[in-house]
């Protein structure tokens, strides 16, 4: 993850943190999600954009070719180094 992508994050954060101030009692728990705050399940869904499952094979291409970080190592080296 870029710093850009970072800080988009937080602008989304930020967004949704006002959207929610407009648009109360809008935010519905699914069953098995009642323990985490709207802002958790805000960050839940969004390190769900960066991670993904892949083969063995997949991933270890991906490692040698590409010129990126597998996607779930970019996304928690940043967001772990916050908390």
């Amino acid at each position: 993850m870029s710093y850009f992508s970072f800080i988009l994050s937080i602008l989304f954060f930020k967004a949704y943190q006002k959207w929610t101030q407009t648009n109360e009692n809008i935010d519905k728990k699914l069953p098995g999600l009642t323990k985490y705050s709207p802002e958790q399940l805000f960050f839940i869904n969004f390190g769900q954009l960066w991670c993904s499952k892949t083969t063995n094979q997949y991933a270890k291409n991906g490692i040698l070719r590409g010129v990126h970080s597998p996607a779930d190592f970019r996304f928690i080296i940043i967001y772990k180094s916050l908390f």
